[in-house]
């Protein structure tokens, strides 16, 4: 079981952050951060939200807002300089020996199979990028796609929705 940690700005709380539809990272810095963190104990620290999804090796992850064009797999050109953090963030001496699950995530609009297929195909872009643009060894990745099955919030407006749409990064050993 994968135990999945959310970081959320400091001196608001989850729900605000969600409300603000702001659960994400956005440099080199917060991303080496956040997937570097210690685990999370059974209690967790204030601002820190855990949920677990099904991968039985995984370490910290952190959220990224990708964005894609509606109902495809086509990263936009605003995506480009997080994906730049990212890879950057992959070849920190810190990170670079560990393997990466990138997991893609929709909202709940459209059926589940296409969902499900849209989510994995997204993940794939992200990792694609990281290949082929920035030469990471795709050796490192493994990617998944979760399509609407682990929202962060109910997808009860469009804000919400939004923040489902996401790709999350996680350390594998």
């Amino acid at each position: 079981m994968l135990l999945l940690v959310t970081a959320v700005a400091s001196g608001t709380s989850l729900a605000e952050d969600l409300n603000a539809g702001d659960p994400f990272v956005t440099d080199t810095a917060d991303i080496i951060d956040g997937l570097l963190r210690e685990p999370p104990s059974p209690a967790l620290p204030s601002g820190v939200r855990a949920r677990a999804i099904a991968h039985p090796e995984a370490l910290n992850s952190v959220n990224l807002r990708v964005r894609f064009d509606t109902g495809s797999a086509r990263l936009k050109p605003e995506s480009i300089g997080l994906l730049d953090s990212l890879c950057e963030a992959l070849i920190d001496p810190r990170l670079r020996d560990h393997a990466v699950l990138v997991a893609g995530h929709t909202d709940d609009t459209g059926s589940d199979a296409f969902n499900l297929a849209l989510s994995l195909r997204r993940a794939e872009s992200v990792r694609d990028y990281a290949v082929k643009v920035r030469g990471l060894d795709p050796a490192r990745f493994v990617v998944h796609g979760f399509g609407e099955r682990s929202p962060l919030n109910a997808n009860a407006s469009s804000i919400q929705r939004e923040v489902n749409r996401r790709v999350e990064t996680a350390l594998l050993p």
